[in-house]
């Protein structure tokens, strides 16, 4: 099963927040389908830099926090 990370990003928004420029905060959230359009569930989202896992719910859903650079990687067997 192929996950579509550009259908989450689509559909997921981030806000940002943070008082130094340099290293903002960010919140990103947002839904992971598959290629049929069924929201995948216990895909996992993994932050290289903190190698914090995020795992999505079962309608897709995720969110996670993030810092400007930060390198996230999708895994879902």
């Amino acid at each position: 099963m192929r996950i579509l990370l550009s259908l989450a990003l689509l559909f997921g928004f981030a806000s940002v927040f943070g008082q130094d420029p340099e290293t903002k905060s960010i919140v990103l959230e947002g839904y992971i389908f598959s290629e049929d359009s069924v929201p995948v569930e216990n895909a996992h989202l993994i932050n290289y830099r903190t190698s914090k896992i995020v795992t999505t719910n079962k309608d897709g859903y995720f969110r996670v926090g993030i810092h400007t650079g930060d390198s996230l990687m999708v895994n879902h067997l």
